[in-house]
């Protein structure tokens, strides 16, 4: 098509004017040739900051890198997929009460938590999409997601139990900014669990502090009838539901 034609013929003019063969592989070995100059401030500073975007550019369009990212993701996404889902399944544990509903400091404090983890749930808004259906996200207001939803001092497991419940489309989305508020998670979440493969994920980031201290009186019937109520009603979210009921 047009596109490709454009594409193809921009690639041509590049490679000529900067002696590539156009292979990802030389492409990104420019990069890395670059960057140790940009160490040494002199006259040709822009110049090379000029050529670093280039080659930067040209990398990132290049087919072999998005294919490469695709598989990339896609093999995260699976691998991730359960673990995802437990951290999902714990938080519901964690927090039996349906925060969809007008919820109160002192409602939490009664099925158990301290007022410390109390407090952390009212305060950080995201929890509240471990109660709603994707279908439900899909249709939040792009300000929404950024004014309220962002994730901010999110432990892994609070992160993987808010990352499953997101939607990989969203509705109204023309320009694509509510997926890259989705993307903004999946990098978040990327990068703790590459820190958590290394061993070098903060202990606040593996666990806050807040779960620490729970108390033990959380009622395991409750917990666990919630939990099946909260999952049967995911099941439904192609029946147009948008909100749980609290148990």
């Amino acid at each position: 098509d047009v596109k490709n034609s454009v594409e193809r013929f921009f690639d041509l003019k590049i490679r000529d004017s900067l002696d590539w063969d156009g292979t990802l592989e030389s492409a990104e070995a420019k990069i890395r040739e670059l960057l140790p100059k940009m160490k040494n401030i002199n006259d040709d500073e822009e110049a090379l900051e000029a050529q670093l975007e280039l080659w930067v550019k040209l990398v990132r369009n290049h087919k072999d890198f998005k294919k490469r990212e695709k598989d990339k993701w896609k093999n995260w996404e699976e691998k991730n997929l359960e673990l995802n889902q437990k951290a999902y399944d714990e938080m519901l544990t964690c927090i039996p009460v349906n925060l969809m509903q007008k919820v109160e400091l002192d409602d939490l404090v009664q099925c158990g938590m301290t007022k410390r983890l109390a407090k952390r749930v009212l305060h950080e808004k995201a929890f509240e999409m471990l109660f709603m259906t994707k279908e439900s996200i899909a249709k939040i207001h792009f300000r929404d997601l950024i004014n309220t939803y962002m994730p901010k001092g999110l432990d892994i497991v609070e992160l993987r139990a808010i990352y499953y419940c997101l939607p990989e489309v969203f509705d109204a989305d023309p320009d694509g900014k509510k997926n890259q508020w989705r993307l903004y998670f999946r990098d978040m979440l990327y990068e703790y669990t590459k820190k958590e493969d290394n061993g070098k994920l903060k202990n606040s980031l593996k666990r806050n502090n807040a779960y620490k201290f729970e108390e033990k009186s959380i009622s395991k019937s409750i917990s666990s009838t919630f939990k099946r109520t909260v999952r049967k009603k995911k099941q439904q979210e192609n029946n147009n539901v948008s909100h749980y009921e609290t148990v």
